[in-house]
């Protein structure tokens, strides 16, 4: 039901979720929130104790500022609002990358990647993001990962294009029913209202029980 740019597993055993967001859509906390708890229930999926649930770290990657700090990173845990010493130790932490932020402590590497993500190609030989670099190169004259690559992305395209004719729908149909509502309060017919809104008055009826 969700699928996760990346996913990975580190030497400590935490599962580690990386995701990249070129457009701010004012919804970074509760995306973390959704992948956060989607995670969870996978592992779930093989054991229903909850003591065997891994640490998790939500990253998100950012062009923008979703917080407008200026930080490089934003780094979130669970505490408690009356003793802010006190964390909840849930094992969740989630992290998002500026790519465009100045303020904090952040290592040369981090640094130079954040700024390929964000367009530029000042960054050491050798270095992380060289690397990083190299490796998208060998991935565009792949041909079969060139294939994958616009199937997964035709895929993912057809899927957004329907969640909005969906989210449409209902949308107009919560619409008309608010609509259907107050016109009806004010006293107006079943059959102009109908007749407004271009739907049957059977319609009509169904919005208003």
């Amino acid at each position: 039901s969700y699928r996760l740019d990346v996913s990975a597993r580190d030497n400590t055993g935490r599962t580690i979720d990386v995701e990249m967001q070129m457009k701010d859509e004012k919804n970074i906390p509760r995306r973390m929130r959704y992948y956060s708890g989607a995670i969870d229930q996978t592992i779930l999926e093989k054991s229903m104790d909850y003591s065997k649930l891994t640490d998790t770290v939500v990253l998100f990657i950012t062009l923008f500022d979703p917080f407008g700090r200026d930080f490089i990173r934003y780094s979130f845990r669970n505490i408690c609002l009356e003793d802010k010493e006190l964390e909840l130790e849930d094992g969740t932490t989630k992290i998002v990358l500026n790519a465009i932020g100045t303020k904090g402590e952040a290592s040369r590497e981090l640094k130079d990647f954040l700024n390929l993500v964000a367009g530029s190609f000042t960054y050491e030989k050798g270095s992380f993001a060289d690397r990083v670099q190299d490796e998208v190169a060998i991935a565009r004259k792949n041909s079969d990962w060139r294939r994958q690559y616009m199937e997964w992305k035709m895929t993912l395209l057809n899927e957004r294009n329907k969640g909005r004719e969906e989210g449409y729908e209902q949308g107009r149909a919560e619409g008309l029913e608010t609509a259907a509502r107050g016109m009806f309060k004010k006293g107006i017919t079943l059959e102009t209202i109908a007749e407004i809104l271009d739907i049957s008055v059977e319609d009509v009826e169904k919005m208003l029980t």
